[in-house]
């Protein structure tokens, strides 16, 4: 472990030991009475190969990259021995980890014993997981300091979206200028047309993105990428769903992604399926937040797949709102005396639940272009509030990993007891995780040594410094961890504050690492253009100022921007002058003297 901690990649040698395929016994049973069996064929990281040596420093994709073309060759080797009558391939991932489609009795047994694969799944079918939402998670706070989920994509996996919407950009086509519908695929009919038939995928794209001023999406500046995997008349399966988050990452730029979709089971972490465990964790690893669908059987002993995998964020629902008695008759299920923030019914938890957000009782855009829709619920409409939450964050600061974004919105969320399960799960609050994104940074930590480095604890003894994760870990050679660092400003006076951090590790060189932090408080209560304390105030770009009894000195100029007051008395010496320019006002005073 050296001084400057910088990035520094070196190029691998892929090298892992391999065994007979592992077929999953549904596959086996289901061959017994049947001549064809749709399956997922995983593949192992192709073995004894080496990257080339052009590769840069810093480039964390095209190694990604080159590992995607090396498993490709691999991928279509193993293809080539399949003839038609051995299995008709839907979709072969970009990763080239695995492909899906139905298989017979004879592409079985070339498989079975063939030592590149990993292991053969049942492609099962997934199901859709059926105000006050903004209000109870506090998001205008995000809001009134510019964080609208701005430069950030989600890829919405669901039923499409109807992008003629009048809250959803009344957009003629996806893709033309000023929609926030910027691109999609419908891989039902295998085109570009990603329409919505069904209103599924309408009823969660607009709890991101709608602009209707009543029901307002909670990241409504975020780009949306539709992605249809089921239209109104069949489901979908958990390969179709595997290639929607590939293309989602590797078509589309995604940043963040809402899924909605899963099966009618309920799994705790040691028994969570892996059927499409490759893809997510490519996608995790690229620095995608993935958010879905903890699902609405109910259950207490778990969540559904892939709410279960270890990189995604399983998301429950809450009510937004009391309702009072409510009854949900497909699922057999009830709810007394219902209160905004109790756990709803049908929502599956277990102590692999992550998060929740408001999810019934819910008004959202309808169906039709001008309709909205109410008395909507489910784990689908809580998801993807937790994947607009995402958005916000990193739009907030743009090097938070998925791990970051997770434990911002836990770690900050509203305790909710659940006295089925006697547990107690985080609801998202926007108020505190955007409050903790803007006091946090994030740390890289590389081994560029030749042996595994194994951190044993990170700390400081600074009162400010108020938060470190994660403290321990272990780094295999050339490889990095992003540790997040948070501050509480409040604990020190305006001016700059240096302190250090203390890295523990097995480094034989340097057992203890210190690495110096300076904080800057520039202003008590002010995000933006801050208060210079004399002479003219020019504004020109969004500045929020919350603190009390402060005098302008001159001219309060606000330019092409947003200048918002909270709760503050604040004089003004010379004039007021707005150029295209807005204020916004929360219960505060404004003099002019």
């Amino acid at each position: 472990m050296r001084n400057s901690f910088l990035l520094i990649l070196c190029i691998l040698v892929l090298v892992i030991n391999v065994s007979s395929a592992n077929v999953e016994n549904t596959v086996l049973n289901k061959f017994k009475t049947q001549p064809e069996v749709e399956v997922i064929v995983e593949l192992y990281q192709a073995d004894n190969l080496t990257y080339s040596p052009q590769l840069s420093q810093n480039e964390k994709h095209r190694i990604m990259e080159e590992k995607a073309r090396i498993n490709r060759i691999q991928q279509t080797e193993v293809l080539s021995i399949l003839s038609t009558e051995d299995m008709k391939i839907y979709w072969a991932s970009t990763s080239g980890l695995w492909f899906f489609g139905p298989m017979s009795s004879s592409g079985l047994e070339k498989l079975i014993d063939d030592n590149r694969v990993r292991r053969i799944y049942y492609n099962f079918e997934v199901y859709s997981h059926l105000d006050n939402t903004a209000a109870l998670i506090n998001s205008s706070y995000a809001w009134n300091l510019n964080y609208t989920g701005l430069g950030q994509r989600i890829c919405v996996i669901d039923t499409g979206v109807n992008y003629s919407h009048k809250y959803l950009g009344n957009c003629s086509q996806v893709g033309e200028a000023g929609c926030p519908i910027v691109d999609g695929y419908d891989l039902v009919m295998d085109d570009n047309d990603s329409e919505d038939d069904d209103g599924h995928g309408t009823w969660v794209t607009g709890m991101i993105i709608s602009s209707d001023d009543d029901y307002k999406g909670i990241a409504p500046d975020a780009e949306i990428i539709a992605i249809k995997v089921k239209n109104k008349s069949s489901n979908t399966t958990i390969g179709v769903i595997g290639q929607a988050i590939d293309m989602c990452r590797t078509n589309y730029n995604a940043t963040i992604i809402s899924l909605s979709q899963g099966n009618f089971s309920s799994y705790g972490s040691g028994n969570c399926p892996s059927a499409i465990r490759t893809e997510i964790n490519q996608a995790y690893g690229e620095g995608i937040f993935i958010a879905v669908a903890s699902g609405n059987l109910g259950a207490t002993d778990g969540v559904n797949y892939p709410s279960c995998e270890e990189n995604v964020t399983a998301v429950g629902a809450v009510y937004s709102a009391a309702f009072g008695d409510v009854d949900y008759p497909p699922s057999n299920c009830y709810d007394n005396d219902t209160v905004a923030d109790m756990i709803t019914c049908f929502t599956n938890r277990g102590e692999n639940l992550d998060l929740l957000a408001p999810g019934s009782l819910i008004t959202t855009t309808g169906f039709y272009p001008h309709d909205l829709t109410t008395g909507k619920y489910g784990t689908s409409l809580a998801t993807p509030v937790v994947a607009a939450g995402a958005a916000i964050l990193r739009q907030i600061n743009p090097d938070f990993t998925p791990d970051q974004l997770k434990y911002i919105l836990t770690e900050t969320g509203k305790p909710v007891y659940d006295v089925n399960t006697s547990l107690t799960f985080p609801r998202i609050d926007l108020y505190n995780a955007t409050l903790m994104a803007l006091r946090s940074q994030v740390l890289e930590i590389e081994n560029d040594g030749d042996a595994n480095l194994t951190v044993t604890n990170i700390n400081s003894s600074e009162a400010w410094i108020v938060g470190i994760t994660p403290t321990s870990f272990t780094l295999v050679p050339s490889t990095t961890k992003e540790v997040l660092v948070t501050v509480d400003e409040e604990q020190i006076a305006i001016g700059t504050e240096t302190g250090d951090l203390k890295i523990y590790s097995n480094d034989p060189d340097e057992s203890v690492k210190t690495v110096p932090v300076t904080l800057r408080k520039i202003s008590e209560g002010c995000t933006g253009d801050c208060y210079g304390g004399s002479g003219d105030w020019d504004v020109d770009s969004y500045t929020a100022v919350w603190f009390n009894g402060s005098t302008v000195s001159g001219d309060l100029n606000i330019e092409d921007s947003t200048l918002f007051w909270g709760e503050l008395s604040t004089s003004v010496s010379g004039s007021l002058n707005m150029d295209k320019g807005g204020l916004k006002m929360d219960d505060a005073v404004l003099t002019l003297t």
